[in-house]
């Protein structure tokens, strides 16, 4: 199973959840099955992270985000579960033509609805706060597909 994490620039909010689920896939083997990437619809191929993402990601959550490099979102590009970080996003993604079932994160990992606002420009708490989110909801993600994939089920498509 593939699963796309997409946000507009792909230097933030998106590589971030790409992150945080290898981290958790790299314990759980429940979640062997699952390829995970990251795309941004507005991204310029081959940026770096920005900075306050690669140091809070690696001071606070220990999590080395440092070699990633964006790269956009384009036709053809497929996944099982398209994640996005915000209704913007989503819209885009469609826009696209993307192949996938195409959710916001926030509401394929929690029923609430949630949307990751894009901390880029913000201050080191707004990234911080971002962080610990995406963390939150990836953690809720990587719990429903081990869940699912026990049971033997595809991702349900709510």
């Amino acid at each position: 199973m593939r699963v796309l994490f997409v946000c507009a620039g792909n230097i933030c909010r998106s590589p971030m959840a790409e992150f945080f689920f290898r981290r958790l896939a790299e314990s759980r083997p429940g979640l062997d099955h699952v390829e995970v990437a990251s795309a941004g619809t507005i991204a310029l191929d081959g940026n770096r992270p920005l900075s306050p993402c690669v140091t809070i990601m690696r001071d606070e959550f220990g999590v080395d985000m440092s070699s990633h490099r964006a790269r956009r979102l384009r036709q053809g590009l497929e996944a099982e579960l398209v994640l996005t970080m915000d209704p913007m996003v989503t819209h885009q993604v469609d826009a696209l033509g993307v192949k996938g079932r195409v959710r916001m994160l926030g509401e394929y990992a929690e029923p609430a609805g949630e949307i990751v606002e894009d901390p880029h420009g913000g201050s080191d708490e707004d990234y911080r706060e971002c962080a610990a989110q995406i963390e939150r909801l990836v953690t809720n993600l990587a719990n429903r597909l081990e869940a699912e994939a026990a049971a033997g089920a595809a991702p349900s498509p709510e």
